[in-house]
């Protein structure tokens, strides 16, 4: 092995401590440079974490932004709907509405029609009700000439009370006295019609139903002889199709 020279012997030791300083130095800054990495390292994730907390609040804000006006649309949309519900439910009411008042007009034209047909029948048979109601103006004549003339006769049994008499006239659509009150036995109802369409007179009775013989032309009269005798009240109108359910009809009360 060489011996070092003295030269060699000086530098040695300096060469030893050069190398433990830059020994040092270079642990020096491996140690800052570790330092300086985590602290950028650190400072990266603040940042990151900054950055993702802003996108959340963004997103958290957008969606409620978003949430409330859905909840506007569709309180909007519900305002709609109840307005479309209230014009149907009124539609609705106006249509029930339409539809009485055409069915009132649909019976007024049925009864009307129903009117005109009965006139018209009535009509037909005008010149046979004349002559029937002078011919039962005859009759009745000979059957007053009759009893006078039996009433002059004098006889042992009891005379029977006179007829009750009730003068009637009618007219469109009314008969008049409507509610005459008679005394119990024969009625004798002197009937005349005052109208411009035919009529007749009816009664509901103690034995059934009594009627004029024919219908009675404008201005023509004639009589109806009813038993009643029983007291009570009956119902009287004109039979003709319509006329009863327009007005003309009464009661006559036996007392």
């Amino acid at each position: 092995m060489p011996v070092p020279t003295a030269r060699e012997r000086r530098i040695g030791p300096r060469l030893a401590a050069i190398a433990a300083i830059l020994l040092v130095l270079a642990a020096a800054t491996a140690a800052a440079l570790v330092v300086g990495l985590g602290a950028a390292e650190n400072s990266a994730t603040k940042d990151e974490a900054a950055s993702l907390g802003e996108r959340i609040a963004a997103a958290r804000s957008s969606a409620e932004g978003a949430a409330r006006e859905q909840g506007r649309a569709l309180d909007r949309r519900v305002v709609e709907l109840r307005s479309q519900l209230s014009d149907l439910a009124d539609t609705q009411d106006a249509t029930k509405h339409d539809l009485v008042t055409t069915k009132g007009q649909i019976a007024s034209l049925r009864q009307t029609i129903s009117t005109l047909q009965a006139t018209a029948r009535a009509t037909k048979g005008g010149g046979r009700a004349g002559a029937g109601g002078t011919a039962t103006g005859a009759a009745n004549s000979s059957r007053s000439v009759a009893a006078k003339t039996s009433a002059a006769k004098p006889t042992a049994a009891a005379m029977p009370p006179a007829p009750s008499t009730v003068k009637v006239s009618e007219t469109e659509f009314k008969i008049s006295p409507s509610s005459p009150t008679v005394d119990p036995g024969q009625v004798k109802i002197d009937v005349t019609n005052k109208g411009k369409i035919p009529h007749n007179l009816a009664i509901q009775g103690p034995s059934g139903k009594r009627q004029l013989a024919g219908n009675l032309a404008p201005g023509a009269s004639g009589t109806l002889d009813v038993s009643l005798d029983q007291p009570g009240t009956y119902q009287w109108y004109c039979p003709i199709a319509g006329h009863a359910k327009l007005g003309m009809k009464g009661t006559i009360t036996v007392r």
